[in-house]
């Protein structure tokens, strides 16, 4: 199982299917993808069923983090800046192209053009819960538990893809533009349950004007402005059970289309109906933009319905396309990008370090020895297990008040019982939570006291190890005690700081010297991107106290796009 980490959401998202069936008769909506023809040539074209979930963005897509390999497809509004990153490489997703997604890959939707709504479908489908038999999101009422808007920091999940080049056949080319938005600014309508109402002058006038879709316009209902049907609107009526694609007319005059979150009932006359074979248009339909509709009957209705669906039928699984570079080879991926967490106890510290979280892919968390209790460690195992990090504990001398950042005189066998009772306590914690440590990285001057003296490192470990014998040893760059740990098979990850400055020979700045840490954005991307080029670099840090971590955090991940 693989995950889709929110990292931005775009303007509007959510996960949607085609919808639930059966429960509008006790107020349930539809829901699902507004654009379902768009849904189902994506699922089609990836050898899904029709059915299968997806992303439905509006206006601008997000950007997202690939845990596992998969096979992705976006249809529906165009996205042509569309971009799929990983390490410093990006390669552009191109639009119906079913395309390999690398485990730890990140894409960039962008801004959508040539209509309001793109589709990014995924092979299998996202796999998050149902409810009342869909996994889609009633996103205009929030408060319903049935699913809301995405939003940074969540994970969609998804079957991991095995690729081989024989997954997908090759489909003959796709471009049947009757059902991609195009452009075109009329809407077929066929009368509606209350047509004998109004007059035929009034059911004349919704066929001459121009219409404007209004900024209030939003899955519900699709709301038009700048022209009106004239003269006194039939009174409103007893509640009815409704239906996608009524045309109502409130007093005001300039109608309402009911949309897929659209109410059940309502009282408002209806004139018309928007055929079924013309409603993925409609969902097309950008803010401010005019369009006409026109008349038709019911077997004109009914004949572009089967033609649609014949069109859709026809659509064939195609191949997925891979990277023109081999990511295997230009990625590092045993590049990790953590933060410290666990330091604060409560309050905006606490949100912050929880903040980054979406990010990094590696969290070190306080034992206790400089900051953190029980209960810090408790909740900082179980966000970064959420959030699917690699876990590591961060010992550091007993000195909460110097914040384990000062040399202090300590005998060894007052730190060794220090450190093993800190490294037990975060052991029986990580139990608690199944969660799995990874990796130790010593706090502060304890940090640089193992790094120099191989000796002092070498008694640090054993403590270590007794009680996770399968951890990695974090250094930093330059540390005699990496050369000797790597030479006697120990295994290790070398790590550089992002928000720290370096001396020109290699040591980092001393924190009481102005200027020892980065707080630019930019600056602090920059470094990163440097460490694991120019470096043996494999594990980059963020310290969630540094002024403006999270903006650190963020630049640094959209830069790099780290893989898990």
């Amino acid at each position: 199982m693989g995950n889709i980490v929110v990292i931005h959401p775009g303007v509007l998202s959510s996960v949607q299917d085609t919808g639930r069936n059966g429960y509008r008769h006790v107020g349930v909506p539809k829901s699902g993808a507004f654009d379902s023809v768009s849904l189902r040539i994506g699922n089609r074209l990836l050898d899904n069923s029709d059915s299968d979930a997806a992303i439905e963005m509006t206006m601008s897509g997000g950007e997202f983090r690939f845990t596992a390999s998969t096979v992705v497809c976006l249809t529906g509004a165009n996205a042509d800046d569309a971009v799929i990153k990983i390490g410093i490489h990006q390669e552009k997703l191109h639009h119906r192209q079913p395309t390999v997604i690398p485990t730890g890959s990140m894409l960039k939707i962008g801004r959508l053009t040539n209509g309001l709504r793109g589709y990014l479908c995924i092979a299998g489908g996202i796999q998050s819960p149902q409810v009342l038999d869909s996994r889609s999101s009633l996103v205009s009422l929030p408060d319903a538990g049935l699913g809301s808007a995405i939003k940074s920091g969540d994970r969609l999940p998804f079957d991991e893809y095995q690729t081989t080049e024989t997954d997908l056949l090759v489909s003959s080319k796709f471009e049947d533009e009757n059902l991609i938005h195009d452009g075109s600014t009329v809407l077929r309508i066929v009368p509606g349950a209350h047509y004998e109402l109004f007059s035929k002058l009034q059911c004349a006038a919704l066929g001459d004007q121009r219409f404007q879709v209004s900024d209030q316009s939003n899955r519900a209902g699709v709301r038009l402005s700048k022209s009106k049907i004239p003269g006194v609107i039939p009174i409103s009526l007893s509640s009815e059970g409704t239906l996608q694609g009524y045309v109502q007319v409130p007093p005001s005059g300039e109608p309402i289309i009911l949309g897929v979150d659209g109410p059940t009932t309502g009282g408002y006359p209806v004139i018309a109906c928007v055929i079924e074979a013309d409603q993925h248009v409609l969902a097309q339909c950008e803010i401010r933009e005019q369009f006409r509709f026109r008349w038709v009957n019911l077997e004109d209705a009914q004949e572009a319905l089967r033609d649609q669906h014949a069109v859709i039928q026809s659509v064939k699984p195609r191949s997925p396309k891979k990277m023109s570079w081999d990511y295997k080879r230009s990625v590092r991926p045993s590049v990790l990008f953590g933060c410290d967490t666990g330091e604060a106890l409560s309050g905006p510290g606490r949100d912050r370090e929880l903040a980054l979280l979406p990010y990094v892919s590696a969290v070190s968390i306080a034992c206790g020895g400089h900051a953190g209790d029980q209960d810090s460690m408790r909740e900082a195992l179980s966000a970064a297990c959420e959030h699917g990090c690699i876990i590591g504990a961060h010992p550091s001398y007993p000195d909460r008040d110097g914040f384990g950042r000062r040399e202090i005189e300590i005998r060894r066998e007052v730190l060794g019982s220090s450190l093993k009772e800190q490294l037990n306590t975060f052991s029986d914690i990580a139990k608690e939570c199944n969660a799995k440590v990874s990796y130790i990285k010593a706090h502060g001057a304890l940090y640089h006291a193992v790094s120099r003296d191989t000796s002092f490192a070498e008694w640090y470990w054993g403590i270590c190890t007794s009680i996770f014998p399968h951890a990695r040893f974090v250094g930093p760059l330059g540390s005699v005690t990496l050369d000797h740990f790597t030479s006697s098979g120990i295994p290790v990850f070398v790590e550089g700081f992002c928000d720290r400055v370096y001396e020109s020979n290699g040591t980092l700045r001393v924190r009481s010297v102005a200027g020892a840490c980065i707080t630019d954005p930019e600056i602090a991307a920059s470094q990163a991107e440097r460490l694991i080029q120019d470096s043996s670099c494999q594990f980059l840090c963020v310290h969630s106290d540094t002024e403006n971590a999270i903006n650190i955090a963020r630049s640094v991940h959209e830069r790099l796009s780290f893989a898990l």
